[in-house]
């Protein structure tokens, strides 16, 4: 992950607040989230990496990341810290979600 973009960004309450909402939108809508930029957390290195959600996989309910280094990584985000890239433009063709307006406060 040398060559890939990372933020620092301390894991405060009210981001564990966010994310537990992003939780809940990768459980009951994962379609929601493909094609979505997003920063992975990877606790090790403390460090937030970018990526973009490729792929759902039902069978496995995991979703494939590729970052930007383009190393892949198929990650069950239910259960990772990861937060949206505010910054990337938007993927689809009318910008954000209606789930990612609500999450996101816009």
């Amino acid at each position: 992950m040398t060559q890939c973009k990372f933020k620092k960004r301390e894991l405060t309450d009210q981001l564990k607040i966010e994310i537990d909402s992003l939780h809940l939108v990768a459980k009951n809508y994962p379609e929601q989230l493909i094609g979505k930029f997003i920063y992975v957390y990877w606790e090790n290195d403390n460090k937030w990496y970018a990526g973009q959600i490729r792929k759902f996989s039902e069978s496995t309910r995991k979703f494939s990341i590729v970052y930007d280094d383009n190393q892949q990584e198929r990650l069950d985000l239910t259960n990772q810290y990861f937060f949206f890239d505010e910054t990337a433009r938007p993927t689809g063709k009318y910008g954000k979600t209606k789930i990612e307006k609500t999450l996101m406060g816009t």
